[in-house]
């Protein structure tokens, strides 16, 4: 986003310092580039129209609750989450996962309901909004997850 406003920067600093260097010749009158206007949209909302500000969460009854990790990897931007099982997991049905990345682009997934299940989502380099929702086979849903994770280089 910042390389949009960068670019017609450059090229008009250097149209201006072409303009100052040259000499004006006899009977040519000297042009003026027209300044250039660069709009940007609201950070907290992706090109796609989706927004990376998590919401609201709900916990799942004790009897029917489910966990799922999630991890970064530190090399590659990669989101990966795993089913890790609890009381609930032979009532789970599906487990939807969906990633709004910083740059726009939505991903989703459906993970596994068997404990050690795994889906690799690919994200950015920044911050990306990642979204769990656990349907039971009674159809009720539950977003358990709903928070934005950072992609974090250790050096």
């Amino acid at each position: 986003m910042k390389y949009k406003m960068v670019l017609p920067l450059i090229i008009l600093l250097f149209v201006a310092l072409l303009a100052g260097c040259a000499a004006p010749q006899q009977g040519v009158t000297p042009t003026t580039v027209p300044p250039t206007t660069v709009t940007t949209a609201p950070p907290q909302t992706s090109p796609s129209g989706s927004s990376l500000v998590p919401g609201p969460t709900q916990t799942m009854p004790a009897d029917k609750s489910v966990t799922v990790d999630i991890t970064r990897d530190q090399i590659y931007p990669t989101i990966t989450l795993t089913f890790r099982g609890g009381k609930g997991q032979f009532q789970v049905r599906d487990v939807d996962v969906r990633v709004t990345r910083s740059d726009g682009v939505v991903e989703t997934g459906k993970l596994g309901h068997d404990v050690g299940n795994t889906v690799t989502l690919t994200g950015t380099r920044g911050k990306d909004r990642v979204e769990v929702t656990v349907t039971l086979i009674t159809n009720d849903q539950y977003k358990i997850i709903d928070a934005l994770y950072d992609f974090y280089a250790h050096a």
